[in-house]
Order: structure tokens, then sequence, then C-alpha cells
């Protein structure tokens, strides 16, 4: 089974979005806190791969409110990983370590893929190859798209 470690911010808002919409569209991000355009990115994502998502973001702690945002578009949450106990500076080295924790304890994930849009450096040697980094100006975009399919399709 393949799963899709997911961070929130940087990945399905950015700045460019969060820009958009306090500018030129004059909304209220409450009811927008997600970009549309890396919504419909990785919807297309789970559509060719069938793989779950599991989020590895503090949005974890409002799972909620990201239910609500990814209702319209079908996209459901498989799980979360689990909180660590390390330091809160260093919350990208536990990201990688709860990450690392997911996939010990459930083996029938064979194939996984990390988007973030934290540098490489926050995560294990091994992880490494598994990761599309996003860049936080902008989102999940359709190269990224390609490069987690190429990840995921690679390992399984």
């Amino acid at each position: 089974m393949k799963v899709i470690f997911l961070d929130i911010d940087g990945v399905l808002n950015s700045s460019s979005f969060f820009n958009r919409i306090f500018t030129e569209e004059g909304h209220c991000f409450v009811n927008n806190l997600l970009d549309q355009n890396a919504l419909l990115n990785l919807k297309d994502l789970l559509w060719q791969t069938g793989a779950y998502i599991v989020i590895s973001s503090t949005w974890r702690f409002d799972i909620d409110t990201l239910k609500k945002q990814f209702a319209p578009y079908g996209i459901t949450i498989a799980g979360t990983t689990q909180i660590e106990n390390i330091a809160s500076n260093d919350f990208a080295i536990s990201r990688s370590s709860e990450i690392q924790n997911f996939l010990e304890t459930r083996p029938c994930f064979n194939s996984y893929v990390i988007i973030d849009d934290l540098n490489k450096m926050f995560f294990s040697e091994q992880q490494q190859c598994h990761l599309v980094s996003t860049d936080p100006k902008i989102g999940l975009t359709k190269q990224d798209v390609q490069k987690a399919i190429e990840i995921l399709n690679k390992t399984e």
C-alpha cells in the first residue's frame, strides 16, 4: 500500500495564495484555508496512485477543520503521525522520527512519499529519497505531483 505523509503549510497553502485571497479576492481566509489549485493537484496525485494520506503537519491538532477543507474535493485522511516527546523547537527532527515510527509500526505501507516544504536536511538520509520538497511561496505544483508519482511507483 502507498502512503503520502502530508504537510499542509507551504504545501496546500502558500504565501502567494494568502497574498491573492487578501488583495485580489478580498476574502476572509477563515473559509479559504487551503489553495484550490494545490488541492486539485493533491486530488490528482491520489487518483493516479491510490495512496492514503497521513497528516504529518501540526494541522493534526485541528483535524476536523482540515477534513472540512478536504471534503469538497473528495479527499479523505487515513490518519496522522503520532507526536513524539521532542522539544518544540525541534519539530522538524520530530517529524522525521514520527514518520519513521509510523512506517515501522505499519509494515503494510511499502511505498511512501513525504510532501513537505521543509528542506531535506530535516529528514533522515533514508527519507530524503522519498521527499518532495515544495516551494512554500507556491505550494504543491503539477511538477511536484509528477515527482511524487515517480517516488511512489519506484518503491512499489
